[in-house]
């Protein structure tokens, strides 16, 4: 069984809250705390929605010895930016480092992965349940000034579409986004960049 969880997120946001005021057309700060937590979920959704890291994030992903398997492993976040670390427990429970000589990064891919080195193979000697764990970093840059013109621009706007959307619904009751129809605006937005993963 595959399980992705999040080490280290970005501390930086998509949009700044003076830009989504701006966006709301909200001139007094009475409910700044609230647009910063709208545009920290609209980030995360969308995040989620598209399989992607908009700003530079860890991650790790373990396996099951039955994961490891074939030529590669995919890291089901893009965009890859760097692998950290790859680590085993033997069947003992002894982590072991994964050399990087025993394998390469694609992070042209979408969504990245690593090779076995060829002539090389995973280690045989490992416990069935998470036994390998891969640490990585995906993101377009540390900061939104880092991130190219036409995805910065694509996602802002499906941020702020999306916290306007929260905003303008605040007074609703709590529901599941997937069940919400105002999400379809924001998500038609990112469509084109959404990565499918195995």
């Amino acid at each position: 069984m595959k399980f992705l969880s999040l080490v280290t997120g970005t501390t930086n946001q998509i949009v700044t809250t003076a830009e989504a005021k701006t966006f709301l057309k909200v001139d007094n700060s009475a409910d700044d705390s609230l647009i910063d937590r709208y545009i920290l979920m609209a980030s995360t959704y969308l995040e989620q929605y598209t399989n992607r890291s908009f700003l530079d994030s860890s991650w790790q992903l373990s396996l099951d010895e039955s994961d490891v398997t074939g030529t590669s492993i995919e890291l089901p976040r893009a965009p890859l930016s760097s692998v950290t670390s790859v680590s085993y427990f033997e069947s003992d429970g002894t982590e072991q480092t994964f050399s990087t000589d025993n394998y390469t990064v694609d992070i042209t891919q979408q969504p990245g992965r690593i090779f076995i080195a060829q002539g090389g193979s995973w280690p045989t000697d490992m416990r069935s349940n998470k036994a390998m764990l891969i640490e990585f970093v995906a993101g377009w840059g540390a900061a939104i000034a880092d991130v190219d013109s036409f995805y910065k621009n694509m996602v802002q706007t499906a941020v702020l579409t999306l916290v306007g959307s929260m905003y303008d619904n605040r007074a609703g009751d709590q529901v599941e986004f997937a069940t919400i129809p105002w999400t379809k605006p924001a998500e038609g937005l990112v469509q084109s960049i959404r990565v499918l993963t195995l």
